[in-house]
């Protein structure tokens, strides 16, 4: 390894600068990068496109031990009247691993709902049982 790359051997991605500590009960704005114990988490994008939003997230285990992240367990979907997404699989770069300490996980989460969703909400739950639910509003 170069002496930068010793000294940060996984560099923490840019969306995550400034992340702001966890609130419960705020929902954040895409693009907002937020911190919840060993975790930082931005919803960098999302995208809707008739009945399915696409969620882009990049994630950063700042913790010690590893994190293991599941697109269907981890995350969920809701429109503006509280109907839950169906999760939709997706070739596009899947969210789902493990995350060793220092490293990052970027990919995608896709929902398919019953109507085009409008006043959607993204859900991330950075531990698989129990714990904070980030929510961003997805439009």
């Amino acid at each position: 390894l170069d002496a930068a790359a010793e000294q940060d051997p996984f560099a923490v991605p840019p969306e995550l600068a400034g992340a702001q500590e966890f609130s419960s009960g705020t929902v954040y704005a895409v693009g907002d990068a937020v911190a919840s114990g060993d975790v930082v988490a931005a919803l960098v994008e999302a995208r809707i496109a008739g009945r399915e939003l696409t969620a882009t997230f990049v994630i950063h285990n700042v913790g010690d031990d590893d994190l293991n992240v599941s697109s269907i367990i981890s995350f969920a979907a809701k429109d503006g009247e509280g109907a839950t997404g169906e999760f939709s699989f997706t070739l596009d770069s899947q969210l789902d691993g493990r995350v060793l300490p220092g490293d990052s996980l970027r990919g995608n989460v896709q929902w398919e709902f019953a109507a085009a969703p409008v006043g959607a909400k993204v859900y991330f739950r950075p531990e698989l049982i129990g714990g904070d639910t980030i929510v961003w509003a997805a439009g």
